[in-house]
């Protein structure tokens, strides 16, 4: 089992060639064009736990082929969305407080909230170049709650024990 941060495809090829097989988890918002795939394939949840669920999806065809378990945790879901909703109000307490006008200070707050870790994933700017809250990101943060996305090379293995695994 390995984390998001050791995905490459050269390092999971190493794993194989030495282990057999791996389980590994995938960002969900790095951008990879199979991440999304497997995110929008269709199907339904399986309950496993009473707190988690999961749905096996299969990207691409061959050798090529790549399994993925998609995994929710109702719970982790409803903490996500009230983390979010208070990182919002933060947000707009911040918005509001910019200075107005295009002064230096403005600038360099309009900037901090632009290059903050939280902040910026909900944040673009408008023609002016001030920041202001996308609805559009905020709906896909919101598409993510309480969900995580593994990736296994052993088909032998049931969804359920990819997932808690």
């Amino acid at each position: 089992m390995v984390d998001t941060g050791f995905t490459s495809a050269e390092n999971l090829r190493t794993l194989q060639r030495t282990w057999g097989h791996y389980i590994a988890g995938e960002k969900l918002r790095g951008g990879k064009a199979v991440v999304g795939a497997a995110m929008r394939r269709p199907g339904r949840y399986k309950a496993v736990r009473g707190n988690l669920e999961v749905k096996e999806t299969v990207v691409g065809t061959g050798e090529a082929r790549v399994r993925y378990i998609l995994v929710r945790n109702p719970q982790e879901a409803a903490r996500d969305r009230r983390q979010r909703e208070e990182t919002l109000r933060r947000l707009r307490e911040e918005l509001t407080a910019l200075p107005a006008g295009p002064t230096q200070e403005h600038t360099r707050a309009a900037c901090a909230l632009l290059s903050h870790p939280t902040y910026r994933r909900y944040l673009r700017t408008d023609k002016r170049g001030r920041p202001q809250i996308a609805p559009d990101k905020v709906r896909a943060e919101a598409r993510l709650d309480g969900q995580y996305l593994v990736r296994t090379s052993d088909d032998t293995l049931a969804p359920e024990d990819v997932a808690v695994g």
